[in-house]
């Protein structure tokens, strides 16, 4: 249950809470990293596609992904 400290402000400690969706949102953002998603979604956003700006797409068939994860992260 959270409780207030001192200075009124809130503080809680859940250990269980999201664990897995932490593993699961670091692989994806460095899929997107690899795929420069972001670099596509802001020139789709700008209406300016050129799909070339990012730089080389490497295919992750290629690729070896390692996640390491520290304390509760699974």
């Amino acid at each position: 249950m959270p409780e207030s400290n001192r200075h009124g402000v809130w503080i809680a400690h859940f250990p269980d809470a999201w664990v897995s969706e932490v593993g699961f949102h670091a692989a994806a953002m460095a899929l997107s990293l690899v795929r420069h998603l972001m670099v596509y979604d802001r020139s789709v956003r700008e209406k300016r596609w050129n799909d070339g700006e990012p730089g080389l797409l490497h295919h992750t068939h290629d690729m070896t992904f390692g996640l390491l994860g520290c304390c509760r992260i699974v």
